[in-house]
């Protein structure tokens, strides 16, 4: 089946992969997903995203928002960016 575009209630799928041989897919597990690089390969890919929302995040206290921008990246302590703003902490940083 091919469309240019649809619109359904959901859709169910045990991955999703680009419309090349060498385009990355997404692969569904329970609770989690992982993006690879390109079908059938071990690497992993790169998911490009405006802002990332987390809830109960590892060590957190319930979760926090962290903001993407072009100027780098704002931390807050709550979801919704009302809040004080958090902290990063990082292991290794590559420029």
């Amino acid at each position: 089946m091919y469309a240019h575009g649809a619109t359904v209630s959901g859709v169910a799928a045990g991955y999703v992969k680009g419309l090349e041989d060498g385009d990355g897919d997404i692969t569904f597990f329970p609770g989690a997903v992982k993006v690879w690089s390109s079908r059938g390969s071990d690497g992993l890919g790169t998911l490009y995203a405006a802002s990332i929302r987390v809830k109960n995040a590892p060590y957190g206290h319930g979760g926090g928002l962290i903001d993407l921008h072009d100027e780098g990246i704002t931390v807050y302590l709550s979801k919704d960016g009302s809040n004080a703003l958090g902290s990063v902490t990082a292991r290794a940083c590559n420029h």
